[in-house]
C-alpha cells in the first residue's frame, strides 16, 4: 500500500490509449484474466511498462515460493496451525495420564 502512495501516475495519453484498443489482444497476449484487467487500467506505454514489470516480478516471487524457496514458510504456517498444536497437547494429555497410571500401579521402571 506504502508502494501505491509512491508511484506517480502517468497523465493520460489519447494516442496510446487509441492504439492499445486497436492493438489490446497483441498486447494482452500471454496474460491471464485478472493480469489482463490490470494492464487495461494503464494510461500510457510508461504506465503500461510499470504494470507489466509488476506482473512479472509477481510470476517470478511466486515461481521462487513454489519451487522450493518457501518451504520455511510452509513450515513456519505449519507450526503456527491450530491442528497441530491440538495434536501435540493430546499427545502431552495422554503421556501425563501415562505417566500418572504407572506412578498409580507401582510398575518398576525395568519391566
Amino acid at each position: 500500500m506504502i508502494r501505491q502512495f509512491g508511484r506517480e501516475r502517468a497523465p493520460m495519453d489519447t494516442d496510446w490509449m487509441r492504439a492499445y484498443s486497436s492493438n489490446g489482444r497483441e498486447l494482452e497476449e500471454g496474460y491471464s484474466w485478472p493480469e489482463v484487467q490490470r494492464l487495461r487500467r494503464a494510461n500510457s506505454q510508461a504506465d503500461f511498462d510499470r504494470i507489466a514489470d509488476d506482473i512479472a516480478k509477481g510470476r517470478e516471487r511466486k515461481a521462487i515460493y513454489m519451487n522450493g524457496g518457501g518451504q520455511g514458510i510452509s513450515i513456519f504456517a505449519h507450526v503456527l496451525d491450530p491442528v497441530v498444536w491440538l495434536a501435540l497437547a493430546a499427545l502431552l494429555s495422554a503421556s501425563m495420564v501415562a505417566v500418572r497410571a504407572r506412578r498409580r500401579l507401582r510398575v518398576p521402571v525395568g519391566n
